[in-house]
């Protein structure tokens, strides 16, 4: 096992959640956005297997 120093390459998804949850809660605080309301309200595409 390799040290990881300042020449260590990381994968962006190993770091870009941290900035997508930080934005969120920033959202979140500001009452622009809310936990509780299905994803559908903010992206209208996005789509699950749950019709909610």
């Amino acid at each position: 096992m390799r040290a990881i120093d300042g020449d260590t390459r990381m994968s962006i998804q190993s770091i870009s959640k941290n900035f997508v949850a930080l934005s969120l809660m920033q959202l979140v605080e500001d009452n622009l956005i809310s936990l509780d309301d299905p994803v559908v309200k903010y992206l209208s595409y996005f789509r699950t297997k749950d019709k909610q």
